[in-house]
């Protein structure tokens, strides 16, 4: 398992920071946020899942894409129920992706 995505399922923000934190440049953070799993999830799919929305935000604001699909298709912001601020944040996030 790769230690990101298992913070981002876990909803555990600070340590999802500290990992980010720990990356010493622009491009490490964006390996880190586009490395995906043997599904093809990305952590954003994986805070996605969790309807964890500090997460979510936190990898936004350092670049993740919230239109990357994973191997059955899925984007992140199609895995949280509607109605949540999980489901929200991403969907105004590939909005402003596809503007």
């Amino acid at each position: 398992a790769i230690p990101l995505h298992d913070a981002c399922a876990g909803g555990f923000l600070e340590i999802v920071q500290l990992l980010l934190n720990r990356a010493n440049d622009a491009e490490h953070i964006k390996r880190m946020l586009e490395s995906v799993d043997s599904e093809g999830d990305t952590p954003l799919h994986h805070a996605a899942r969790g309807e964890h929305a500090d997460v979510i935000r936190l990898l936004l604001s350092n670049g993740a894409s919230a239109t990357k699909e994973n191997l059955y298709g899925k984007t992140p912001a199609e895995l949280p129920e509607h109605g949540t601020d999980a489901r929200r944040l991403l969907e105004a996030a590939t909005t402003a992706m596809a503007t």
